[in-house]
């Protein structure tokens, strides 16, 4: 199934309070795997779940190479070393290049291949910026229960080394290009879209909602939240917008 977000809707919010957690908190001891294109990525996905409130010790690890020095990432952090198999129910966050070859190899000199292991879930988080080469192995090579894909087609595009695979992903393989209207095709998927803005105050997100969502964005922030820019004795502007474009001579 597809998690359909766009920018400030809380897309790895959503993921880790309402899809995650609820897997752990289960009768069943599912396995779940997380894969996200980048180690930022990765580390942003363990930093929701341990920001929900819920006990992730237990069950959550950060596997791989994480850049970040939050100490709740560090506590769930573990090396190659670590065995697995201790874990009756566990969620794996690590990026998706490491999926093909990546393995514990704990001291009994035994190899456990991520790729190897019987996933319950493997989900993919910012897959638009997942190039779709590396999306096929986890899913010609995993028979899990469910793939779950989160993410928003019309964000960052994947960075690749060949031009014939520029801007194909698992959206563009299932043709999943309207938010209005998602559909996927051939088969219809099941698409989750999250409808509600947290980032920008109405005047600003309604811009993009328009443009590009179809104009069905409900914004969560009020006009009278903006921040007070206190320039007025400098510019005579009522507001303020900062756009980033490229330039060229």
């Amino acid at each position: 199934e597809f998690i359909f977000g766009p920018p400030g809707t809380g897309k790895t919010t959503h993921l880790a309070q309402k899809v995650i957690i609820p897997l752990m908190q289960a009768e069943e001891d599912y396995k779940v795997l997380v894969l996200a294109p980048t180690n930022k990525a990765a580390d942003i996905v363990v930093k929701r779940l341990i920001e929900s409130g819920r006990s992730c010790i237990e069950w959550l690890v950060r596997f791989g190479t994480s850049s970040d020095e939050f100490e709740e990432v560090v506590s769930v952090y573990k090396k190659k070393t670590f065995d697995i198999r201790t874990m009756i129910r566990n969620v794996v966050v690590t990026t998706i290049a490491r999926f093909p070859y990546y393995s514990f190899t704990p001291g009994d000199h035994s190899q456990i291949n991520l790729k190897d292991i019987e996933w319950d879930f493997i989900v993919f988080d910012e897959s638009s910026m997942i190039p779709l080469i590396n999306v096929i192995y986890p899913l010609f090579k995993g028979k899990p229960k469910k793939f779950i894909v989160a993410g928003d087609p019309f964000q960052i595009q994947p960075i690749v080394t060949v031009d014939a695979w520029k801007n194909e992903n698992i959206y563009s393989m299932v043709c999943l290009n309207s938010f209005s209207n998602p559909q996927t095709r051939p088969h219809p998927y099941h698409v989750e879209l999250l409808t509600t803005e947290f980032r920008s105050v109405p005047s600003v997100g309604s811009i993009y909602s328009n443009l590009t969502y179809g104009g069905i964005l409900n914004h969560f922030r009020s006009e009278v939240s903006k921040k007070e820019l206190f320039i007025h004795d400098t510019f005579r502007v009522s507001s303020l917008n900062i756009i980033k474009f490229p330039v060229t001579e």
